[in-house]
């Protein structure tokens, strides 16, 4: 992939993955077809920063990890939840935000394979 083109995707995705893992997903752009470029700027990814809203307005109803596909931990939140007098909703929060990175950066992965 040109060095034009991975500019463009990392512009587009730098504040929605991990920062360590920026090097890493450059590296993998540049060892991509430039078809990819269209496949990768329309992947729908999830916004960390509306994950965290989702997490402090919602998060008692475990809306923020069925948002993020856990579905299991979404589940065993709304139902147990309630034993840790929201001090799982508060950790959450912050898990909620790197998890939310993380997955991105997994779809981005993928479609560049």
């Amino acid at each position: 992939m040109t060095n034009e083109k991975i500019a463009i995707v990392m512009s587009r995705i730098s504040d929605k993955i991990p920062s360590q893992d920026i090097a890493m997903v450059r590296q993998a752009l540049q060892a991509a077809s430039d078809e990819c470029v269209v496949d990768i700027t329309s992947l729908p990814l999830k916004s960390p920063g509306g994950c965290v809203a989702l997490s402090l307005f919602l998060g008692g109803l475990s809306i923020d990890r069925f948002y993020l596909g856990d579905i299991g931990i979404g589940i065993a939140k709304l139902l147990l939840g309630w034993l840790t007098l929201g001090i799982w909703n508060f950790v959450d929060i912050f898990l909620c935000y790197k998890k939310a990175k993380v997955v991105n950066r997994n779809k981005i992965l993928s479609a560049i394979a």
